[in-house]
C-alpha cells in the first residue's frame, strides 16, 4: 500500500518532491534493492543539500552508506559515513550518530551517544 502511494505521486520539486524521493530511496532499501535505494539516497542528498535541510541530507548520507555496505563497498561507505556523522555531531542528534557510529564500527561511542 505504501508503495503504491509513492508511486502515485507525481511532485517532483520544492520539498515535497524531495521528501518522496527520499520515501522511494527507503521502500527501495526495504524492499531489499540496496543499488536501486543507493540512487535514490545520492540523489535526496543531493535535494537536501540544494533546499538546505541539513538534518535530511545527514539521512540521506546515512541510508547511502547502508546501501554501499550492502553492495560490500565499505572503502567506498566509510566516507559518506563520516560526512553523516559530522552532519549528526552538529546537530546533536544522538540516536542517528549511535548508528552511524555503530556502522563505522565505534560501539563504544554509540553506546555512549545513546545515553
Amino acid at each position: 500500500m505504501v508503495r503504491r502511494l509513492a508511486d502515485s505521486i507525481q511532485m517532483t520539486a520544492g520539498r515535497a518532491g524531495h521528501s518522496l524521493v527520499a520515501a522511494r530511496a527507503v521502500l527501495a532499501e526495504a524492499d531489499g534493492d540496496p543499488k536501486a535505494a543507493l540512487l535514490l539516497f545520492e540523489e535526496a542528498a543531493k535535494r537536501w543539500a540544494d533546499y538546505g535541510y541539513v538534518f535530511g541530507r545527514g539521512l540521506a548520507l546515512l541510508g547511502s552508506a547502508r546501501c554501499l555496505l550492502a553492495l560490500e563497498r565499505r572503502t567506498d561507505a566509510t566516507p559518506v559515513l563520516h560526512e553523516a556523522r559530522d552532519i549528526f555531531a552538529a546537530l546533536e542528534a544522538a540516536p542517528v550518530l549511535a548508528e552511524v557510529d555503530a556502522l563505522l564500527g565505534d560501539q563504544p561511542v554509540a553506546a555512549r551517544a545513546a545515553k
